[in-house]
């Protein structure tokens, strides 16, 4: 007897990418005890790091760096971002 390989159903894509999404998945959401509530720890190191990307914008108008940047935005949302994701690391090892 000889199987026809043309017969197995593929694992359809959704299926595939729905149980790669859910793989790193924990019981429950990484939380801080704040004013007692728990809040979220990636949103208090969004919080940071978009304070720090403004406190940065303020150093680079004083020096009038901010004018020689090429993408302001851009350049404002790298910085938000690499102090937001170091604030993570740091502070809270996620």
């Amino acid at each position: 007897m000889i199987r026809n390989a043309a017969r197995r159903r593929p694992v359809p894509l959704a299926a595939l990418l729905g149980a790669t999404a859910v793989a790193g998945c924990t019981p429950s959401a990484p939380a801080v005890p704040f004013l007692g509530a728990f809040f979220p720890s990636w949103l208090l190191s969004a919080f940071a790091g978009i304070a720090l990307a403004i406190v940065v914008r303020v150093i680079f108008v004083r020096i009038g760096l901010d004018d020689a940047l090429p993408a302001r935005l851009l350049v404002y949302i790298a910085v938000a971002t690499i102090a937001g994701l170091a604030i993570s690391n740091l502070v809270f090892g996620r």
